[in-house]
């Protein structure tokens, strides 16, 4: 809890704690000695050697304690203040230098802004020291140019040596009557005729909520619900969780809590509207008696609102602004403004520079949206640092935009009193040129030959670890040194003189020293020195690259020793030489042809390599990338610099990655060769099969050197199977079809064929002797049998044609009207009476433009089922209308219906359903209703119950 958060009652327990241990303080410094003597006879020296002790004593007591508090005797001259007393008084032009030890407080109360305050304040420390009043309080402004504040404060007496002596603690509660005031002027007022305090918050302008101190809303004005988009009803079945941030859920818990036990709180926060939309709001909270029950009130205004004077404000004074732009034109950086909490509230990006990332897109988002990079533990604590202590925090991060790696650098700076300012720069170039001097550094520092480096009079900056190991001497000995420390007199004067004749002309200069170590000894090196130019031509260093020749200048040393006794020798081993310098020869052509023949390889599976059209990686023992074709940089859309030296997980995608580790480390503990067919879903949701072929490859020494695979697509070839599979099966429903078809055929042909076989072998052995009305009953047997024959070889042709494409549409002018009655009346011929037949025609026009063949096998399959399968009395209705371009044809019977689970085959050609078992039917018939709908590019459904009755829906479109 901090001190501008306490109540009174705490912060005068705190003052009572500081007057115990001020007294045990006084305590031990009488049982160390400090009061050896009565007040009158201690000397000046002693005294202020006993004040100096009990004033560091005192001081790290108080800088316990969070407020500005100083301690004064009984005249009135301070005798300790802690820390945040001595801050304050420099950071506001205190009338004394330090504000310390001998000042007397109550004049400086005299010279402080305020009369009134001021002479009250002396008063009351006066009243308190005499013993006229236990303790003293008093509320007072004290304003800055940056800011307006008000403080409390509290004088408390004790005992020091036998002198009454006081506390002054002066306490911060400036965010306590901005509270209050922000209250106050939105017209918040307690009504004490209400019981428990009920708080009026109907009339606010600004939005109000009462939560319960677990956040849940108690009540809410219309503002609120207006601002949020919920009704008040909605509003009260919800909780403040309901509509937070959900990053922000861990700071406002903390805000409840705090809100809980500091009795009130002012903050920004970001709220979310009902559409998801984000609010950002600044929020007034107060803890408040609801019915004998903490709540807590809150009040919210609208921060666009607040800008929107802010930004009048800045319109008024057109020199700042003017200013302030060529300021922020000057910088060639982007700018972030962010809250204490989080929160992005405005962004600059300077002329001419374009941001690869919407700066201002990011306005009124939380920082773990927009930058999550930024949204670290380390980074919050140094975020907090900065608001705490005013200083600048400097970091890096790295961001990936469109595929690139781009780092950047951030300044964060405090701006006014609870915000950040960001200042952001791309740093990408700069790190890239880091990283080539970092590799050009090593390259130096271990490099095998020494490298020395030295301004233009020849001091020396720089030596490699090299020139240490050579010569003795170490590093540090050597920098600001003169090279002519190395100097042994055995090389030439005439040689130094050609050597800086060259330099001084800009020239390089190569040649050899013989030079002193450290520890005397002597050796030799071969020197290259060249100069080093600024933009301008001028000479600004020396460079110089130098090699130990000791080892070959002994071994010409010696052998010029023996080369008299060489010359003696020379005739007799002048063949040995010729035959070994022939030897030597031939291995020389060897060896060359065979590093000839390495070269060629190697250059050949380069050549390889780039050519295969398939993506190849190749990666070392320890799993990183060391090289890729072109085919795997543009199959993946990275270069090899992206990827080189990383691993598979650095890169891979997510769903080949753990398959693609197993390959990897299977390989890379058993040499060997995997393959693995492996799926990876495109930028465009679209599988992508790969056939991944990887292997090992060995090292000169025989072990593993790493492994390189090679990705094959295989996407076509896994269509192709589909495609296949699928032809299969279709040949196979075809082959089905077929069975079913010949065992229809034969069932549904010899039923009829048997009935006119029947009779006609009567009519032929009878007839002749039969009355004529049981003549004509077995012709109309015979006619009807043929009849059925024939719509049944109707149906078969026409599903024929319609399986081979060839039932074409052809829309004419037909009288829909008398085809539909021609249909009824067939129907109720076919009905012989049993049915009745219901027509409903309700559109004014009877001509469309439609197919009248294919509109009647429509309206005839559908009549006939309705007939075929409705009991004798049943009622069968045809209804017509028109909608649009649309012909709306319903027909609804009262029949046995249609099974749930043979709705979904209904229109499958020779499908019946089970309830029809023991009904005469060929199962073709709604198949054809359902392709002539089709034709007519309409529509058809149906709704059905078992044993209540069926009713089909068709919609066809008609031209015009």
């Amino acid at each position: 809890m901090t001190y501008k958060n306490k109540t009174k009652k705490e912060l005068i327990e705190e003052l009572e704690a500081l007057k115990n241990e001020l007294n045990l303080l006084k305590d031990s410094s009488d049982a160390a000695g400090l009061q050896k003597n009565v007040p009158g006879s201690i000397s000046k020296q002693e005294k202020d050697a006993d004040l100096r002790s009990f004033s560091e004593l005192a001081e790290g007591i108080l800088d316990c304690i969070p407020a500005n508090i100083a301690l004064i005797n009984h005249s009135g001259e301070i005798i300790a203040v802690n820390s945040l007393w001595k801050r304050f008084a420099s950071e506001n032009d205190a009338p004394s230098g330090n504000y310390y030890l001998g000042l007397n407080y109550l004049e400086v109360c005299g010279k402080a802004q305020g009369e009134a305050q001021a002479e009250s304040a002396s008063k009351g420390i006066k009243n308190v020291l005499g013993g006229l009043s236990p303790r003293f309080t008093l509320e007072y402004p004290c304003h800055s140019d940056q800011e307006k504040r008000w403080f409390r404060l509290f004088v408390t007496p004790f005992q020091y040596k036998g002198e009454k002596c006081a506390v002054i603690m002066h306490i911060n509660i400036t965010e306590h009557v901005r509270i209050e005031k922000t209250l106050s002027e939105s017209g918040f007022n307690q009504d004490p005729s209400l019981p428990n305090g009920t708080v009026f918050i109907n009339n606010a302008s600004d939005a109000v909520v009462l939560l319960e101190t677990d956040g849940k809303f108690i009540d809410a004005n219309e503002e609120a619900c207006r601002r949020l988009l919920y009704t008040r009803e909605e509003m009260l079945n919800m909780s403040v969780w309901d509509v937070c941030v959900p990053a922000n859920f861990p700071l406002a818990k903390k805000r409840l809590r705090d809100i809980t036990s500091n009795g009130s709180a002012l903050f920004e926060s970001v709220y979310l509207r009902k559409d998801g939309h984000p609010v950002p709001m600044e929020m007034a909270a107060q803890l408040v008696d609801h019915f004998g029950q903490k709540a807590i009130l809150c009040l919210g205004r609208d921060i666009a609102l607040i800008r929107h004077d802010k930004d009048l404000l800045l319109r008024l004074n057109k020199e700042t602004i003017a200013q302030n732009n060529a300021l922020l034109t000057a910088i060639p950086d982007m700018i972030l403004l962010m809250d204490s909490e989080g929160i992005f509230l405005d962004s600059h990006v300077p002329e001419g520079n374009s941001s690869e990332f919407p700066l201002r897109d990011f306005i009124g988002k939380h920082v773990s949206r927009v930058l999550p990079e930024l949204d670290t533990e380390k980074n919050r604590l140094s975020f907090e640092e900065v608001l705490r202590d005013g200083k600048m925090f400097v970091m890096d991060f790295p961001l990936a935009l469109d595929g690139s790696l781009f780092f950047y650098e951030a300044r964060v700076v405090k701006c006014g009193h609870d915000k950040l300012l960001l200042l952001v720069r791309n740093i990408t170039e700069k790190k890239k040129q880091e990283e080539e001097i970092h590799k050009l550094s090593l390259a130096v520092e271990q490099s095998p030959v020494m490298t020395l480096i030295t301004d233009k009079k020849g001091k020396i900056e720089y030596v490699n670890p090299r020139f240490s190991e050579v010569t003795g001497y170490s590093i540090e000995e050597t920098i600001g040194s003169d090279p002519g420390m190395l100097k042994s007199g055995l090389t030439p004067q005439r040689q130094y003189k050609e050597l800086w004749g060259k330099l001084s002309t800009g020239h390089h200069w190569r040649g050899e020293f013989c030079n002193r170590r450290k520890n005397g000894e002597l050796f030799w090196e071969h020197a290259s020195i060249f100069p080093i130019k600024n933009s301008l031509g001028e000479v600004t260093q020396f460079v110089a690259v130098k090699e130990d020749i000791t080892d070959r200048k002994e071994t010409e040393l010696r052998l010029a020793g023996y080369r008299d006794h060489l010359e003696q020798l020379v005739e007799q081993r002048t063949e040995s030489l010729r035959q070994v310098n022939q030897l030597l020869s031939i291995q020389i052509e060897k060896h060359e042809a065979a590093e000839e023949k390495i070269q060629n390889h190697l250059r050949f599976l380069q050549t390889l390599i780039k050519t295969i059209p398939n993506p190849l990686l190749i990666k070392d023992r320890h799993g990183r990338v060391t090289d890729c074709n072109e085919a795997y940089e543009k199959h993946f859309g990275r270069k090899l610099e992206d990827i080189k030296n990383k691993r598979a997980e650095d890169f891979v995608p997510p769903e080949l990655l753990d398959k693609i580790l197993e390959i990897e480390n299977s390989l890379l503990k058993e040499p060997g060769h995997i393959s693995a067919e492996l799926i990876r879903t495109m930028e465009n949701g679209e599988p992508f099969a790969v056939l991944v072929n990887e292997a090992t490859y060995l090292a000169a020494d025989g072990s593993i050197g790493g492994t390189i695979g090679i990705m094959i697509d295989i996407s076509e070839q896994k269509k192709l199977q589909e495609k296949i599979q699928t032809a299969l099966e279709k040949e196979q429903e075809l082959n089905e079809l077929k069975s079913s078809f010949i065992s229809m055929s034969s069932h549904e042909f010899r039923t009829p064929l048997t009935s006119i076989l029947a009779s006609a072998d009567l009519l032929e052995m009878f007839g002749r002797q039969w009355k004529e009305e049981k003549y004509m009953e077995h012709i109309a047997k015979i006619q009807k049998g043929v009849e059925y024959m024939k719509e049944l070889l109707d149906d078969v042709l026409v599903i024929s044609r319609n399986e081979e494409g060839k039932n074409q549409f052809a829309p004419s002018k037909t009288n829909f009207l008398e085809l539909c009655s021609e249909l009824l009346d067939s129907a109720r011929i076919s009905s012989s009476g049993n049915h009745s037949i219901i027509f409903n025609y309700k559109p004014e026009q009877k001509v469309f433009s439609i197919d009248p063949k294919h509109v009647r096998h429509i309206i005839s399959n559908l009549l006939s089922n309705a007939v075929k399968y409705s009991p004798d009395g049943g009622k069968i209705i045809l209804n017509v209308n028109a909608e649009g371009n649309n012909l709306l044809i319903d027909v609804i019977d009262e029949g046995i219906g249609i099974p749930e689970a043979d709705k979904g085959r209904l229109f499958e050609p020779f499908y019946r359903a089970g309830n029809t078992t023991a009904i005469h039917g060929t199962g073709l018939g709604m198949s054809i209703v359902k392709r002539s709908v089709e034709l007519h590019h309409g529509t058809l459904s149906i709704d059905s119950q078992e044993n209540k009755g069926t009713a089909v829906h068709v919609r066809l479109r008609f031209g015009s």
